[in-house]
């Protein structure tokens, strides 16, 4: 048990560092992928629309909190999910 918490200790600032990275560079390169979405001739309103539906307008810290959490839940969900409908496959077949 102490080496899982340990290396559940060691993933949590890499996962932190790597989407600080990622974001910062999304803030710093040139582009815009509403543009690329959406293309040139889009009115300013849809980019506006797409902009904060993507969290764009956000700042780089919440999107880096948002990006972490939703990482977080997405493999312990998927997880949880495989536990579950293996445990419900296998109580199933002892009936």
């Amino acid at each position: 048990m102490p080496k899982l918490f340990k290396r559940i200790l060691l993933v949590l600032p890499t996962l932190l560092l790597v989407s600080i990275v990622i974001f910062s560079l999304l803030a710093v390169l040139p582009g815009d992928p509403v543009t690329a979405i959406l293309g040139q001739e889009a009115t300013p309103e849809a980019a506006l629309a797409l902009r904060a539906q993507l969290h764009l307008d956000d700042r780089c810290i919440y999107n880096t909190g948002v990006g972490c959490w939703r990482y977080c839940m997405a493999i312990w969900g998927a997880r949880l999910s495989i536990t579950r409908r293996s445990s419900t496959a296998f109580c199933s077949g002892c009936r």
